[in-house]
């Protein structure tokens, strides 16, 4: 059986854009503080810490794009294996 080229570009887009997320999300700084953060209620904001936020803003906004291509992806694969 041999795979045609919408399979294989799908495919490819499906993994890349995998990747892509997990490397995102790896890149985000974590927005929690821990078990001490959440028992001390610690709220403050630390110095420095409003350049981490712009970003943070622009790794979500990239990851949700990764992610809608993720998804698009996934139909397509979806139907053409259907279609087949």
């Amino acid at each position: 059986m041999e795979m045609s080229a919408l399979e294989i570009f799908s495919g490819s887009l499906l993994i890349l854009s995998a990747l892509i997320i997990i490397v995102l999300v790896m890149m985000q700084t974590s927005k929690g503080k821990g078990l001490s953060g959440a028992i001390g209620g610690d709220n403050a904001m630390s110095a420095g810490e409003g350049q981490y936020r712009s970003k943070d803003v622009k790794l979500a906004f990239y990851t949700k794009i990764a992610a809608i291509v993720f998804f698009v992806a996934n139909v397509v694969v979806i139907a053409v294996t259907l279609l087949v």
